[in-house]
């Protein structure tokens, strides 16, 4: 019945397609606690199966951990991790119970994590129709676990070997999750995925909603509220709307077509993948039109069924094995789309302070500046690349100011971006304001930073002498410094 429902709500979506100030509070990403063990239960030599009581959820949790094959808890070797994310309407049981995960990976050195995410959760903290609260499961994946993996097991706890997959709603959470913390996934995948959540407006949003009331007794609106008042939400956890984010990320995607005469068969025409599948391909398109690479695996027939995913599993793991033996650096230069009021990714910290729910963009971030793309006032503060203490000609639109570098070796800017919009986007004020304001419907401000001592991704920031260290406060090192402050503030008093 459940899968009846599912399907009949996709089908519509195929078939039909068709203000409040407040988002939803940014994940954070750099929280190690919230998790305390229940049990822990051994289900095999390498298996086990948890619960834990979850700060995020405010209650106990489930989740089953695969780990490699003579597994020592006390060694020291940091063992790559996959977090691998289950469809709708099963739980974190279903990929070790359907498929043959446990066998597939017995020689690999991964360590496996498998959360529950609620038969519809849709990995993703819920609006409750403005209500908020409960559950939250992005705050509960990303916040608690991702951190606490490292801490509970030897696990890597560095972005360069740890990796996401899921099928149908986990390909959802996968790319959503790699989208929208990029920094903490060196790859992710997706298997029959529901990638594009708007999937022909309004109807696709229409049909995701009936499916809430169907599955789990929750009123339509319960995740990212009603679509016709709430498109900002859902498009800033659509995968498809967030693809730029996803440029330094290993990709896969991998699905069938809902017809006929696959390689394991399949009872005539399957409308759930024949509607997922038309998400991936908007997936696939979207990442080509923006030129981000990715594998496109389209094999035609074939169901919604485990027999595809455990067969796109085989393909998938090796190779994003090989991407994670590659110790893959950090990129010196990010772009980023958001719609949270606080962002925080990359070493890159962005607060806005608007009036209205809307997109934001911070792009070609770099050493050297970057821009910044909405509405209101921000303040921006740089990854720790400076040297503390080191003083910079910042230039924001043509207006110069000088920062000095924190102790943290960061710079913090103040970016205007001109007033708040007054409706929240994609309602139909906005809309209309949008289209006729074109461009300039968003502000966009360009932010460079003069050259000097830059420090290299990761390379921690040099510690400032402390006085009566180094050259004698009368050398010549302490007049050269004197000379080059006044210098910097004699050139900027002369700029307009």
């Amino acid at each position: 019945m459940k899968q009846l429902a599912v399907a009949v709500a996709l089908s519509m979506a195929v078939i039909a397609q068709p203000v409040s100030a407040t988002a939803q509070s940014a994940v954070a990403t750099d929280q190690a606690s919230g998790i305390t063990v229940v049990s822990d239960e051994a289900l095999s030599d390498r298996l086990h199966e948890l619960t834990v009581v979850s700060d995020a959820l405010e209650g106990e949790a489930r989740l089953r951990v695969l780990l490699p094959t003579g597994h020592d808890p006390a060694g020291d070797v940091d063992h790559p991790v996959l977090f691998l994310l289950h469809g709708c309407c099963d739980d974190y049981r279903a990929w070790t119970d359907k498929s043959d995960l446990e066998a597939f990976t017995a020689a690999m050195d991964l360590i496996v994590v498998m959360p529950d995410a609620g038969a519809w959760g849709f990995y993703t903290d819920w609006f409750n129709n403005g209500a908020l609260g409960q559950p939250k499961w992005e705050s509960h994946h990303v916040g608690e676990l991702v951190g606490w993996i490292g801490q509970q097991y030897d696990a890597c706890d560095r972005r360069a070997c740890r990796i996401v997959i899921g099928l149908s709603m986990g390909g959802f959470g996968s790319l959503s999750y790699a989208a929208r913390h990029p920094d903490l996934f060196v790859a992710a995948a997706a298997f029959s995925g529901a990638v594009d959540t708007t999937l022909i407006d309004p109807a696709g949003g229409t049909g995701l909603s009936l499916v809430e009331l169907f599955l789990g007794n929750t009123l339509p609106g319960s995740v990212w509220g009603q679509y016709a008042t709430e498109e900002v939400r859902w498009r800033g956890h659509n995968p498809h709307d967030l693809a730029t984010n996803l440029a330094h990320t290993e990709l896969e995607l991998r699905t069938g077509n809902g017809q006929p005469g696959g390689e394991y068969g399949g009872n005539g025409i399957d409308p759930l993948e024949v509607g997922v599948h038309q998400m991936m391909a908007n997936m696939h398109q979207q990442l080509a039109a923006l030129g981000i690479g990715h594998v496109w695996d389209d094999y035609g027939p074939g169901a919604h069924d485990w027999p595809y995913w455990e067969r796109d599993l085989h393909l998938t793991l090796p190779t994003f094995l090989d991407v994670i033996a590659e110790d893959r650096r950090d990129p010196e230069v990010i772009s980023h789309r958001f719609i949270e009021p606080r962002l925080d990714v990359w070493g890159w910290r962005v607060e806005l302070e608007r009036d209205v729910l809307e997109f934001a963009e911070l792009r070609d971030a770099s050493a050297d500046g970057f821009v910044l793309v909405g509405t209101g006032s921000a303040t921006v503060t740089t990854p720790p690349r400076y040297v503390p203490g080191r003083t910079h000609e910042v230039d924001v639109d043509g207006t110069t100011m000088t920062i000095t570098a924190g102790p943290d070796g960061r710079l913090v800017i103040p970016v205007d971006l001109g007033p708040s919009n007054q409706f929240q986007q994609y309602t139909p004020l906005a809309t209309a304001l949008e289209a006729a304001a074109g461009d300039a419907y968003l502000t966009t401000a360009r932010v460079t930073i003069a050259a000097a001592a830059v420090l290299g991704p990761g390379e921690p920031p040099a510690q400032p002498s402390p006085p009566g260290e180094g050259m004698p406060a009368t050398g010549g090192g302490a007049v050269v410094a004197v000379a080059l402050v006044v210098l910097g503030a004699l050139r900027t008093r002369r700029r307009p």
